[in-house]
Formats: C-alpha cells, structure tokens, sequence
C-alpha cells in the first residue's frame, strides 16, 4: 500500500519549516518514503509517535537510526513557498499505528 505524504527530517518543526512531497511505501520491507529527490528507507526504527504541532496540526515524528523525520498525510497540499497541507487526521493516524507494527516487525527479527 502507498500513501502520498509530506515529510522533512528534522529535529523540530515549525511553521518555516520546508517539507517535501513524497509517498510512504508500506508494501517495501522495510517500509521507505520515495521523493522525486530520495528514497529514505526506515530500516532502524526506534521511536513513532503523533506529535501536535501547534498550529500546524498532527504530524507522526519517527526516530529512525540517528535521524528524526516528521511526515503527515495530506488531504490537500499547495506546494508554495514553505507549503499549505490540510492535514488528513484519520489517515495519518491510521500510518502511524502501521508504522509503528512496522518497529515491532523489525525489533522481532533482532
């Protein structure tokens, strides 16, 4: 299954913050986002979790190895300047708990 996401690796977000488009690959293993610029593979999860971001809404924050990469599923994304994402809060939701199965797989085969 593929989901289209917004995502940035970064220690903390903001409303400056530049994201960039992507899509979430859950049917690759480990599970990996494909940008038109990189293919970030989550093959060292150790932390998923919702964050609020005030006052941009519901982001899952995944720590991953060394790196920490926020990601949300958009129900709109206008792609101007830092960006505009109506956030879709089911669907993010629903990523994270399979993120997070995804960890588990992955601490299972350890």
């Amino acid at each position: 299954m593929s989901v289209k996401v917004v995502y940035c690796k970064t220690e903390q977000v903001t409303t400056q913050t530049i994201v960039t488009k992507g899509v979430l690959d859950e049917s690759s293993v480990p599970f990996c986002i494909r940008s038109e610029k990189e293919t970030y593979v989550f093959n060292d999860l150790r932390e998923v979790s919702i964050a609020w971001i005030k006052p941009l809404g519901r982001m899952i924050r995944v720590r991953n190895g060394s790196d920490t990469l926020f990601f949300t599923v958009p129900r709109i994304f206008i792609d101007k300047g830092t960006g505009f994402a109506v956030i879709n809060s089911a669907a993010t939701t629903r990523a994270c708990h399979r993120m997070k199965q995804e960890m588990e797989r992955q601490r299972a085969q350890k």
